[in-house]
């Protein structure tokens, strides 16, 4: 019996079935990507959580992807769209002035009055925004820190606190400038 002719045939059988060191260390696709539902006891929590606070403009290019989860009957989806940074007031931002922003929600969306609305922001908006951001681990992609309470519409030159969603109130009606400046005070007391 010759033992090499047996182990050459397994072994190579074994190498071609072996996933590529790429694919094991490739991006989770974003309807596998489990979102935190977490939610902040003050404005300084937000801050110290965000891992950047940014200011810009949502993109009208939403992407959505099944997760193959359900909450109670509805299948939960999560949604991808590209976020263009007009300015960074926390932390560092890409290089290329853009981020995917990924929220979770369901289609067909909840009725306005429906308590789920609380808990998932479902797909935003196009408008223009300052989102309190997390990275989601080993991808390019980031999160609302708190959910609603990492989002404040701009109304022109104002950001606008979203109180009954969770926003908090001491970042609304400040300006860009005045929220960067509040944002460095609460990280640094």
């Amino acid at each position: 019996m010759n033992l090499p002719r047996i182990l050459l045939p397994a072994l190579l059988l074994f190498t071609l079935s072996a996933p590529s060191p790429a694919a094991l260390h490739a991006e989770p696709k974003p309807g596998r990507i489990e979102l935190p539902k977490e939610r902040m006891s003050t404005p300084q929590e937000l801050a110290a959580k965000a891992e950047i606070v940014v200011a810009g403009s949502l993109e009208d290019d939403t992407k959505a992807y099944p997760t193959g989860r359900r909450v109670g009957s509805r299948p939960l989806i999560h949604y991808v769209q590209t976020f263009r940074i007009r300015s960074v007031l926390h932390g560092t931002a890409v290089s290329s002035g853009r981020m995917e922003l990924l929220t979770d929600g369901f289609d067909p969306l909840p009725l306005p009055a429906d308590p789920l609305n609380l808990s998932y922001t479902g797909p935003l908006v196009q408008g223009d925004y300052v989102c309190f951001l997390r990275r989601v681990p080993q991808t390019n992609l980031y999160y609302l820190a708190g959910g609603w309470q990492g989002l404040y519409p701009l109304q022109g030159t104002r950001v606008i606190a979203l109180e009954k969603q969770g926003g908090f109130a001491a970042f609304g009606g400040m300006t860009l400038e005045e929220l960067k400046v509040k944002l460095e005070q609460l990280q640094h007391p």
